[in-house]
């Protein structure tokens, strides 16, 4: 598989990306893909986010960056 966030290819067995350090069932559940467009979800309250943005607009928490 692929890293989701910096496109790094990962063995399946991996805990974390070799690429950028995100650990994979972090961006599993941060980051989603739907209708071709990809969205980080705050960890925090649920709430989708624009793949650029830093921090949840709705509980202000600190969203994963995007390392590419």
């Amino acid at each position: 598989m692929n890293c989701e966030v910096c496109g790094k290819r990962i063995p399946d067995d991996a805990d974390f990306c070799g690429g950028c350090g995100m650990p994979i069932k972090r961006i599993k559940r941060n980051l989603h893909m739907e209708e071709g467009i990809l969205f980080k979800t705050c960890v925090e309250c649920g709430a989708r986010m624009g793949i650029e943005s830093i921090y949840c607009e709705l509980c202000g928490t600190k969203l994963p960056e995007n390392k590419r």
